[in-house]
């Protein structure tokens, strides 16, 4: 992109893509996450990641193993369900991590509500996430592709509509 453009052709693309997808553009807030009961101190991309997620209903994070996208994923959900953008905030979850997020909702939010769907219980957990109110729900990805089957018809109109914001680009 550098070269072929003229410099503030490049920074006008560059301020675009930032604004719309990068984690650093947005928010210049620091601190905790409002309403997130948390038993650690997030790191500030953790807070930044939080904040941007929140903001706008969405988030692609890509960071390396061990920098704390368990602790982000639930903070985000948290804060998406304690400011109302969320009735109950559902979390899949990769099947080889599933306790790992029990364990970090338990450790590291003390007072959060949350639910586990489990395969072998999916009936009892499902009809208790539909009467009981619950800050965060946990699936694994297995146990998400099995009980919410999607028609390809209706795969394709979930997948447009949450394109769109990046065809507005």
């Amino acid at each position: 992109i550098k070269n072929g453009l003229a410099e503030n052709e490049r920074a006008d693309l560059e301020r675009k893509y930032n604004d719309l997808f990068a984690i650093y553009a947005g928010t210049k807030e620091r601190g905790p996450v409002p309403s997130v009961p948390i038993n650690v101190a997030m790191l500030p991309w953790q807070e930044r990641v939080a904040r941007r997620a929140a903001d706008q209903g969405f988030l692609y994070i890509n960071h390396a193993v061990g920098a704390g996208k368990t602790i982000e994923g639930i903070a985000v959900a948290v804060a998406a369900k304690k400011s109302g953008k969320a009735n109950k905030p559902l979390i899949v979850v990769p099947n080889a991590v599933t306790a790992q997020w029990e364990e970090a909702v338990r450790t590291f939010f003390p007072g959060v509500s949350f639910k586990a769907i489990k395969t072998e219980t999916k009936e009892q957990d499902l009809s208790d996430i539909a009467t009981k109110e619950y800050d965060v729900i946990l699936i694994s990805d297995a146990t998400f592709s099995r009980t919410m089957s999607l028609s390809p018809a209706k795969q394709i109109e979930y997948l447009q509509r949450d394109m769109l914001p990046f065809r507005k680009v």
